[in-house]
């Protein structure tokens, strides 16, 4: 009896430990599916985003061309891109200049404009709140509006109005969702 007892103990340790590698598999694959679940969730909110600024940008430009139809002046000198991004600006509901952010000249010479913004997420999206909510470069889980710059051959730096919506993760590792155009012209 001593060796059936025995026998049985070393069984149940044998399922026990069986049960224990199965529950970890288990848990691993469910992990992976909520990694695959968040990067779905993610990219949505890029994809959203992104789609929200081009309409409002795309609206911007529209009322920019009709200001000066029929004319032969340059939509910049108009409705150049520091005015595009200060509508955006309006009680800071969309975008947030980074006060820190050095500044530079934009296209025209007629104002200054901060090298990155920060896109207040939840005003584009009702449906997903679960990321963008850091507050700097620094903190990461950040979208932002960048400039791209060029120098010129006077080592003065311009924007090229041309923007890249970025998305810095929590590792700080940026991402570039997409070029966006924030400035245009009607001269041929």
């Amino acid at each position: 009896m001593k060796k059936e007892q025995g026998f049985s103990k070393i069984i149940l340790i044998l399922i026990i430990v069986a049960v224990l590698v199965g529950a970890g598999f288990i848990i691993q694959e469910v992990v992976k599916d909520i990694d695959k679940v968040t990067e779905v969730e993610e990219h949505y909110l890029q994809v959203e985003i992104s789609k929200e600024l081009n309409s409002m940008l795309s609206g911007k430009l529209v009322e920019a061309s009709q200001a000066i139809a029929n004319t032969s002046n340059d939509i910049s000198s108009v409705y150049y891109e520091n005015k595009l991004i200060d509508e955006y600006l309006i009680a800071e509901e969309f975008i947030k200049p980074d006060e820190d952010s050095e500044q530079v000249t934009t296209v025209n010479d007629a104002g200054k404009v901060y090298k990155i913004y920060y896109i207040n997420v939840e005003k584009f999206s009702k449906e997903e709140n679960l990321y963008g909510k850091g507050t700097s470069v620094e903190t990461g889980d950040v979208f932002t509006l960048e400039p791209i710059i060029t120098t010129l051959e006077d080592g003065t730096e311009k924007s090229t109005g041309k923007y890249e919506l970025k998305y810095y993760d929590a590792n700080k590792k940026a991402t570039v969702i997409e070029e966006l155009e924030l400035y245009a012209t009607n001269k041929t």
